[in-house]
């Protein structure tokens, strides 16, 4: 009988509190709720030596040192998922926590920008990547996201909903956090993968690896769950051991929502489109370390390079000229936020893309736009906040 059956499996994710210390995840607070399949790699050397033996045989190859890698496949969910929240963080970006809605009636509004209350923040950017909504006087319903705030005046800037705050709107920036790029104290993942055995009554076989670093690609359809896939390089603790099975995992409650009931906006302008990818494009490498087990040091984030594509239905250019934007370099944000409740909400939002191209396809007979494009700026390249 196969002892091993791919869906009886337990995949744990803990931050590190340092460089060079494996910690140990725990099923209780620590489990990934992921779909199939986990892929894990060690891609280890090998070495020909290419020794002379008197005939046309080769000799024998000899293994080198190597490193470990894992495919987690996941969906976007909102606030309160320890396990989104670790690899999300492992990727080079930091987390933000408003652990509380900040609400309050606007002292003034703009076509685009609001005034918050007295008690807002006092400090620069406080709300910037956050999502705030109008619940009650001028605009009620909107929603915006908040692209720029000082601290000093409380004045927040706004992109999306085309109706403007005043003195009678009473907003709230949910309770949420927000995560964006940082090139400085990037954070580091353990994480342990367990294989349950079905013939070996509680044991498992355990796949290691810390000091890593991820990347991810999200990939986003109308009407559909959507994905986030994360890739993770890290030091192999040891060669994969059998071990006692770690017990049942507590998962994470936080469940996906479907991409419906959506805003999105390219250039300040809604759209709709048919297709949407993205990738944060981080550089994983790990320093050569003769003194390290197998070999290598902790591994790091070196550069990053976001870029995806979005599939927007074909216009006039009255009302959207891709192709003249494209051609002229000329900058647009991005900003899509979907789901109703709370702790299953999701924002994306990219201050400055550029176009990279145009094409035309068919969309189930309807023409379509594909647009690949980059996102640039210093530590400002995405904002992901969840709600």
């Amino acid at each position: 009988m196969v002892e091993f059956r791919s869906r009886a499996q337990i995949l744990l994710a803990k931050i590190q509190s340092a460089a060079g210390t494996e910690v140990t995840p725990s099923v209780s607070t620590d489990a990934v709720v992921n779909r199939m399949p986990v892929v894990l790699r060690a891609p280890f050397e090998t070495h020909e030596t290419d020794y002379v033996t008197g005939t046309m045989s080769a000799g024998p190859p000899i293994i080198g040192g190597g490193y470990a890698e894992m495919d987690i496949p996941m969906n976007v969910r909102g606030k309160g998922n320890a396990d989104l929240d670790a690899l999300l963080r492992c990727c080079g970006l930091s987390a933000t926590t408003l652990s509380s809605a900040q609400t309050g009636t606007a002292t003034a509004g703009s076509a685009s920008t609001i005034t918050l209350a007295s008690g807002a923040s006092t400090v620069d950017g406080a709300y910037t990547g956050m999502p705030l909504r109008i619940t009650a006087g001028t605009g009620a319903g909107g929603t915006w996201v908040v692209s720029g705030y000082v601290g000093s005046t409380k004045v927040a800037t706004l992109v999306g909903a085309a109706v403007t705050p005043d003195t009678t709107s009473v907003y709230s920036i949910d309770a949420c956090v927000l995560y964006k790029p940082v090139s400085a104290a990037n954070e580091l993942v353990t994480l342990h993968h367990h294989q349950r055995s079905s013939v070996a009554s509680g044991q498992s076989h355990r796949f290691r690896l810390f000091d890593a670093v991820g990347s991810f690609k999200l990939a986003i359809k109308p009407r559909q769950l959507a994905n986030i896939d994360f890739t993770v390089r890290g030091k192999l603790s040891a060669t994969p051991d059998d071990v006692s099975d770690p017990g049942a995992a507590t998962y994470p409650t936080g469940l996906p929502v479907p991409t419906m009931g959506a805003q999105v906006f390219l250039g300040g302008t809604q759209i709709r489109f048919t297709d949407f990818s993205f990738d944060l494009g981080a550089d994983l490498q790990m320093f050569a370390d003769p003194s390290a087990t197998f070999g290598y040091d902790s591994a790091a984030i070196v550069s990053r390079k976001p870029s995806g594509s979005i599939e927007p239905d074909l216009t006039r250019n009255s009302t959207r000229n891709a192709f003249s934007t494209w051609l002229a370099s000329t900058d647009q944000s991005f900003w899509m936020q979907w789901g109703g409740t709370a702790g299953a909400k999701a924002s994306f939002w990219m201050p400055t893309v550029r176009l990279t191209g145009n094409d035309r396809s068919d969309a189930a007979g309807f023409v379509s736009e594909k647009l690949p494009f980059r996102a640039y700026g210093p530590d400002a390249e995405l904002y992901i906040c969840l709600g």
